[in-house]
């Protein structure tokens, strides 16, 4: 479980992993206001991970529950390069 935020609407929520391949969105104050294809990034609560860090983007499972496609991980030898575009 991570402790997340969804842009644009800053709506607090925690990503969950349920061993499939998209974790879903769980304990969102205001559903209505995120879509799919919403940003989601760390939110930094809890101090595990600092905020803004990109988790992934919204997306509709089959059963209707909004979940979240990971981004995918940035290569470590972009990483020591200088950042993800070299």
């Amino acid at each position: 479980t991570i402790p997340v935020t969804i842009q644009p609407s800053s709506q607090h929520a925690l990503m969950v992993g349920d061993n499939s391949p998209l974790p879903y969105v769980d304990f969102l104050e205001t559903p209505e206001l995120v879509r799919p294809g919403d940003r989601v990034v760390t939110s930094g609560d809890g101090g595990v991970f600092p905020p803004d860090l990109l988790v992934g983007q919204i997306v509709e499972g089959r059963e209707g529950r909004l979940r979240i496609r990971p981004s995918p991980p940035v290569p470590q030898d972009a990483l020591a390069a200088g950042g993800a575009d070299g």
